[in-house]
């Protein structure tokens, strides 16, 4: 099985697209990080922090030996302090909006 073919750049931006709308969507942060950071608070691949409107909260994250969730109040405190450094290492609204923008074509 070999790799699979090259995205084409309809639809990467394609792609971009759509994360920036999601950008949008109303209780999501997104988080783009500079590339270049030693030592950044994404390396270990990606999570999710999730709240219930009853305030139950949880966690979802993806290893390379498949996506664990969570609800064990240590390590929702670990991943909650690691979603803090990613917001300080992470681009502003505006870079990040001027990035997503330039990357869908928009700019």
């Amino acid at each position: 099985m070999g790799a699979p073919p090259p995205l084409s750049w309809t639809s990467r931006r394609t792609r971009r697209s759509g994360r920036r709308r999601r950008g949008r969507w109303p209780g999501i942060s997104l988080q783009v990080l500079p590339l270049g950071i030693p030592g950044q608070a994404g390396l270990n691949g990606p999570f999710a922090l999730l709240e219930t409107p009853e305030h139950q909260h949880s966690s979802r994250a993806e290893t390379q030996r498949g996506s664990l969730l969570g609800r064990d109040r240590d390590e929702l405190g670990i991943l909650t302090r690691k979603c803090a450094g990613l917001r300080s290492q992470a681009l502003n609204f505006v870079e990040k909006k001027g990035l997503l923008d330039r990357l869908s074509g928009e700019r």
